[in-house]
């Protein structure tokens, strides 16, 4: 297969996943005044997101060549990293915090 077979290959598995009725379906939403792409079927805040995945418990969440990780362990680690915020920072429901990764 060539480079530019794959590539369109990939092209069609992203659009199968985000485009209308994918598993991942992009639309627009109106995000602090400003239109932006979202997923449609997404949860409304960070903590719902993590309820629901709480239901996954002991299945593996993350794999990364060091490590695995459970859904119940990640929840945990959030949950553990929200207390230190608050207790330690100072930060309340509706403060905006910034998270740098790379």
């Amino acid at each position: 297969m060539s480079g530019a077979d794959l590539q369109a290959f990939a092209d069609r598995v992203v659009a199968d996943l985000t485009g209308p009725g994918g598993r991942f379906e992009m639309t627009s939403a109106d995000v602090l005044g400003a239109a932006m792409p979202v997923m449609r079927h997404r949860g409304s805040s960070l903590a719902e997101t993590l309820r629901a995945s709480e239901q996954f418990g002991d299945r593996e969440y993350l794999v990364t060549s060091g490590r695995r990780i459970s859904y119940a362990e990640h929840a945990a680690a959030a949950l553990a990293l929200a207390a230190a915020l608050s207790q330690r920072h100072g930060v309340r429901k509706g403060d905006r915090i910034g998270i740098l990764a790379a």
